[in-house]
């Protein structure tokens, strides 16, 4: 397969390794897939579409803002690339990656944000808040309900000695606590695991959740 994908470099800071591309290096050589990544442009995306188009793609990965991708999958269409889209953050707004003029599939998209008609315990916690609030919680709200309860839950097991340091290891020590978005383990560098990924698809214009990435994995045929 053939994966052509756009991201934005970094800000600030040095730019992390490229750790895409040595995957990309990898699937070259198990002969599965190629990887070919593409810098930024400056408002005009012909050219750049161009260049992707030119690499005929079997599907293409864009991780960007939606108010870069959106013009940029319009000028992939009009470059000829007809193959389905594939992006990040799925609950950011809609219609992200998606051009209903062209009769194409898709788009697809990933998702690790708490989706509250996926899960019922954020749906729950999204009535409450509504109910007490008079509006609707904002995009990352079920994170920050776990995150405040995961602080909350240290200070508690580090009591009565709630010094920083103190604090800090018990929240580093965080292992399975309950929240509305899953289970919260913390590893040896402070990342959260198990952290499950959704997928989903654009269909009759409407995003239709088709599973988690293990759950779809493990329902798949096997070769």
């Amino acid at each position: 397969m053939n994966v052509a994908t756009r991201s934005t470099p970094p800000r600030f800071g040095a730019r992390a390794p490229r750790r895409r591309g040595a995957e990309g290096d990898e699937a070259n050589e198990q002969g599965t897939g190629r990887l070919r990544v593409a810098a930024r442009a400056n408002g005009d995306y012909s050219d750049l579409a161009a260049e992707f188009a030119a690499t005929k793609p079997d599907l293409f990965f864009l991780a960007e803002h939606e108010t870069v991708a959106n013009r940029l999958a319009v000028a992939m269409r009009n470059a000829g690339v007809m193959v389905p889209f594939f992006g990040p953050n799925v609950l950011k707004p809609f219609p992200h990656l998606a051009t209903f003029d062209f009769s194409v599939e898709g788009p697809y998209y990933t998702n690790v944000i708490g989706d509250a008609g996926v899960k019922p315990a954020i749906a729950a916690m999204a009535d409450r808040y509504q109910d007490k609030f008079r509006e609707a919680p904002t995009l990352y709200a079920a994170e920050a309900y776990d995150a405040a309860g995961v602080i909350l839950d240290a200070l508690r097991r580090a009591s009565p000695n709630l010094a920083r340091e103190a604090t800090l290891r018990a929240i580093a020590a965080t292992r399975d606590y309950s929240g509305i978005t899953g289970p919260v383990t913390f590893d040896a560098h402070g990342d959260a695991l198990v952290r499950e990924i959704g997928i989903y698809k654009v269909e009759n214009k409407e995003r239709t959740f088709l599973g988690f990435v293990n759950d779809l994995l493990a329902a798949a045929p096997r070769r």
